[in-house]
């Protein structure tokens, strides 16, 4: 994904959609090399991502490893785009002096494809670590490079590696790794919920899903803020502690974001029960919107925790139960209030709502666990009753919003 394949020099039919499938499994497979390198090297291990290469390991502080992955079906022939700006890559950082060659233990090239079908194949000779098939693959680099540059596609390419000295093509081809039917996602996920020995061994992959989510966070911040600084074996170590935490028997992940996957409709076309609740007591654009991701955060949090058996059936039944009879007690607060004797309907139900809004998620007999105290997910739950309905703002909810047979 390097600076040879910036969008600038990606085919006019290679797919948006593929380069960001392409991205993500850089991202999954980055998670899964920095465990691998931690077992290799032990707790000194760091990570770059796309730096020099797409990944770059680093052991004691210095480069170990560059890694480039290819999430791809397309077999790598001898005259294949991807394999060849990936030399160009390399080749590169020979070059500028930012790579030693023969310092580094492995230029790595990572592949979901299988093997090219030709045994003689550059690809098939560098996963052999015979001298005489090393030798090969570097005479076929060579007469190919020599005799190719002048190509439009890959000419840079071809041109990159043709204009290192004999001597560090050989010690590069020499480092060169290929690993071919590589992981897909799938098998990426599997590989990495073995690594997990944090939180509960029979949630693994609730555990793992939770992980990516929050490493995928840790990579946005990191490549926004591009600093020097590398992503270390112990801010995944500080990262694995915190989402444990949220495993333990009085808590629940929050941050599971599955959500922000899934659009938010217009407020005109929001025609849901608990937006129609909004509307009768006269809830500003802003509070309505706001109303759309708080229910959306809770109905997402609600599935993942059920799908994954993190909550019980009665334990979700018991937290509705206790939202709604707290919700009934506002409402018969509301009709002794001397303060609202004169109040419109719509005013005692914005005081209601307020309630919901400003005091309810702060109280710990509200929560449906202990620790599980992120204030939102109360707000959230408060609103997927209201569009079921079984609670309500407006002091008529149940005549206005209850037909007869939800009320049965």
């Amino acid at each position: 994904m390097n600076s040879a394949s910036s969008p600038s020099s990606v085919p006019s039919n290679f797919s948006a959609d593929d380069s960001i499938l392409g991205f993500k499994y850089q991202l999954r497979y980055a998670l899964y090399l920095l465990y691998d390198a931690q077992r290799a090297d032990g707790l000194d291990v760091a990570i770059d991502i796309e730096r020099i290469d797409d990944i770059d390991v680093h052991a004691a502080n210095k480069l170990t490893k560059l890694v480039q992955t290819k999430d791809t079906a397309t077999i790598l022939t001898n005259s294949s785009a991807p394999f060849w700006k990936t030399i160009r890559i390399w080749s590169d950082a020979i070059r500028n002096g930012v790579v030693d060659p023969t310092a580094i233990r492995a230029f790595l090239l990572v592949t979901t494809s299988p093997n090219p079908a030709d045994d003689s194949a550059i690809v098939n000779l560098l996963q052999q670590n015979s001298t005489e098939s090393r030798q090969e693959a570097l005479s076929q680099m060579q007469i190919r490079a020599a005799t190719k540059r002048p190509q439009d596609t890959l000419g840079k390419a071809y041109q990159a590696f043709h204009d290192l000295p004999s001597i560090q093509q050989k010690q590069l081809v020499e480092k060169i790794t290929i690993q071919t039917s590589a992981p897909t996602f799938d098998g990426l996920d599997e590989l990495i919920y073995d690594q997990i020995v944090h939180g509960p061994p029979n949630k693994r992959v609730a555990f793992g899903k939770v992980l990516f989510g929050r490493w995928d966070q840790l990579v946005e911040a990191y490549l926004r803020e591009r600093s020097q600084a590398k992503i270390t074996w112990q801010e995944l170590q500080s990262l694995l502690h915190e989402i444990s935490l949220q495993f333990e028997e009085d808590n629940l992940p929050i941050e599971f974001i599955d959500m922000l996957r899934h659009a938010i409709p217009s407020l005109s076309d929001d025609n849901r029960t608990f937006m129609k609740q909004l509307i009768a007591i006269g809830a500003t654009p802003n509070q309505r919107q706001r109303a759309q991701r708080l229910y959306l955060k809770a109905t997402q949090l609600l599935g993942f925790w059920q799908r994954n058996l993190l909550v019980r059936p009665d334990e979700v039944l018991h937290h509705n139960q206790r939202l709604i009879d707290e919700c009934e007690l506002q409402h018969e607060g509301a009709g002794t209030n001397s303060g609202l004797a004169s109040a419109s309907a719509e005013e005692v139900g914005r005081h209601i709502y307020k309630w919901a809004n400003e005091h309810a998620p702060h109280l710990e007999a509200l929560r449906i666990r202990r620790r599980c105290s992120d204030a939102d997910v109360i707000r959230g739950c408060l609103h997927a009753l209201a569009d079921a309905p079984r609670l309500g703002w407006h002091p008529d909810w149940n005549i206005l919003f209850v037909s007869p047979t939800l009320g049965e």
